[in-house]
């Protein structure tokens, strides 16, 4: 049987809490959940003010957390969505699973 030091316990419990509560840049998210193919381009939606959380535009920097609303506006088409799960690599299949759809209008 192994036994925990009071640090090791600790840094575990830090470690947990940390990963639970993960911030992910915003260009990275659009990529990786496949809303958008390449990160280059959701870096220029987001410099163009078409990405917005809470009614404010958002940069490519800006940290997205579960539980965020996020709205995608281009052209015509409007896309709103709710963060469910941030991974650092998804495969394309498993990807609509990063988000929930809240609404569109084509």
């Amino acid at each position: 049987m192994c036994k925990l030091t009071y640090k090791q316990i600790y840094y575990i419990d830090i470690e947990s809490f940390l990963l639970k509560n993960i911030h992910y840049i915003e260009d990275k998210f659009l990529k990786n959940s496949r809303l958008i193919k390449r990160r280059t381009v959701a870096k220029e939606a987001c410099e163009k003010e078409r990405v917005f959380r809470d009614g404010r535009a958002m940069k490519p920097s800006d940290e997205v957390k579960v539980g965020d609303i996020i709205e995608l506006k281009f052209g015509n088409s409007e896309v709103k969505i709710r963060v469910l799960d941030i991974t650092d690599s998804q495969k394309k299949e498993d990807a609509q699973k990063m988000y929930e759809n809240l609404w569109k209008y084509w």
